[in-house]
């Protein structure tokens, strides 16, 4: 950890030799858009140890993000798709949106598990962003063998666009909507030649990864994008999905939560595996998420609780869950081990943040499926408090405290809660009225008795933090909250960090 200060976004890849990589960003401030560098940390005993990370992407002035390796498994070479970028930051009426309309697509390969890598190169001036995550090698249908891997149109299309938009920024609240697509990259000749899909008009596709199934048919799970929807409806549904029925040349429309619901959006990447399972007509799909619905675009408390689910119906249920990190985590990416049975999981997790650290663990399908929840809908997390980065109880009630102190009004009490109002179209901390919340009193919904004091508040709750300086306080195990419904967790001495 010292060469950047802030790692995020892992790939990981078993290789048919028995290595394992994981790349990420290496950030040296903590947003998505500054300069930063691609960065790898090899093993080359499958994860038994571990060398010291090297960049393998470090330009002055460029952002390098969204990594994404894929596995030629036949040849034995792993392809690393990125985007490098100028990356603009506009503001916009509704807040801050970041702009990488000028993210350009890029991959290098290597031949011997990592240790040397071709010179980074443009994929046909292509301007689009990867994954994150990994690609996949099809395996079953017509197109087995081919290379597959997901990617999203992200942001404007230079100034001008965002001047002619800035009424529908406006009157949606969502400088995502409509302004992202989904589209993919294939090779059927092992990536000497990459053919790219059209996008999906409208699709609003935001981080995608991919599966396949038995029948050859491809499935895209993409991150939701901010809606103008009340509450938390698009992340409740689950996440939509695209279909391809032609190897990925094509997808049809996006469709919500045509998968399943029991996949919440905890706003959020995902990872996918589809694992063959002794026969043509049998498979394993795994998925890897933080299995909260965030309440918001900016919920960053539901990423949390991070856990590998597993269907065997092709997705139509997700019967098997595996918790593996009982508090803070994120983004995750896993990969297949040479051996069929071991699954290779890289994820970010925190004592107090999601992201402080990006570690490796590995699991079997033994334990995947020693963990199978009866009925499967018993499975839920429910989110706890609400904002930016929500405070620990004791400092939400530090800040009621605070509005009732400052905000008087004749027979309510004020509550403090980060959201937006019928004014402004920014969250902010404000001090609202009972009566202007909604009945579990975690958003306002409608009236005119609150007050805006971001700043204030703002203040109290860095002063309740620095008193005292605790981790959110999740549950004591997450074997313990799901003993009713059979869920198991991963022991954390199997662990090793990475970044």
């Amino acid at each position: 950890n010292t060469t950047h200060n802030l790692y995020r976004i892992p790939s990981v890849m078993a290789t048919p030799s028995g290595a394992v990589l994981v790349v990420a960003e290496g950030r040296f401030n903590d947003n998505d858009w500054n300069e930063g560098s691609i960065t790898l940390a090899r093993s080359p005993d499958g994860g038994g140890t571990w060398e010291p990370e090297r960049d393998l992407v470090m330009q002055t002035g460029k952002c390098a993000n969204t990594p994404a390796m894929l596995l030629d498994s036949g040849r034995g070479r792993v392809h690393l798709f990125f985007a490098l970028s100028d990356a603009r930051r506009w503001h916009m009426p509704v807040g801050w949106y970041e702009d990488y309309s000028d993210a350009e697509l890029h991959i290098m390969s290597s031949d011997d598990d990592g240790m040397h890598w071709t010179t980074p190169k443009s994929l046909n001036g292509i301007r689009a962003k990867p994954g994150p995550g990994h690609g996949i090698q099809l395996i079953w249908g017509q197109h087995a063998g081919r290379l597959l891997m997901p990617l999203r149109k992200d942001g404007l299309v230079g100034k001008e666009r965002l001047s002619e938009r800035i009424g529908s920024f406006e009157k949606t609240g969502s400088p995502n909507d409509g302004l992202t697509g989904l589209l993919t990259a294939y090779s059927d000749d092992g990536g000497a030649v990459w053919v790219v899909s059209p996008v999906v008009p409208n699709s609003a596709a935001n981080e995608v990864q991919v599966f396949q199934q038995t029948s050859g048919t491809i499935g895209a799970l993409v991150r939701g994008v901010c809606t103008s929807e009340p509450y938390n409806a698009p992340y409740k549904r689950g996440r939509p999905v695209h279909w391809s029925h032609d190897g990925g040349a094509t997808w049809t429309p996006r469709q919500e939560a045509n998968l399943s619901v029991a996949l919440l959006d905890a706003s959020t990447a995902c990872s996918l595996l589809s694992i063959p399972m002794g026969d043509d007509n049998a498979q394993l799909i795994l998925y890897s998420s933080p299995p909260m619905a965030a309440k918001h675009c900016g919920d960053h408390i539901a990423r949390r609780h991070l856990t590998v689910r597993g269907s065997d119906d092709g997705g139509v249920t997700w019967p098997y869950a595996l918790v593996i990190q009982s508090g803070p985590s994120a983004y995750s990416d896993m990969s297949l081990d040479r051996d069929g049975h071991t699954v290779h999981l890289a994820y970010e997790r925190g004592e107090h943040r999601f992201d402080e650290e990006i570690v490796h663990t590995t699991f079997t399908l033994t334990d995947l499926m020693a963990s199978r929840i009866t009925p499967a809908a018993a499975f839920t997390f429910e989110a706890a408090d609400v904002g930016p980065d929500p405070p620990p109880s004791r400092c939400s009630q530090e800040l009621d405290a605070w509005c009732r102190s400052n905000v008087s009004h004749v027979g309510e009490q004020a509550l403090a809660r980060w959201d937006l109002s019928d004014q402004d179209p920014t969250r902010r901390w404000r001090c609202y009225m009972p009566s202007t919340l909604s009945d579990d009193r975690i958003r306002y919904e409608n009236g005119s008795q609150y007050w805006t004091r971001d700043t204030e508040l703002r203040t109290a709750l860095d002063l309740c933090l620095s008193a005292a300086p605790q981790p959110l306080s999740p549950p004591s195990s997450p074997s313990q909250m799901f003993a009713h419904a059979g869920g198991r967790a991963l022991p954390r001495d199997t662990h090793a960090l990475l970044f």
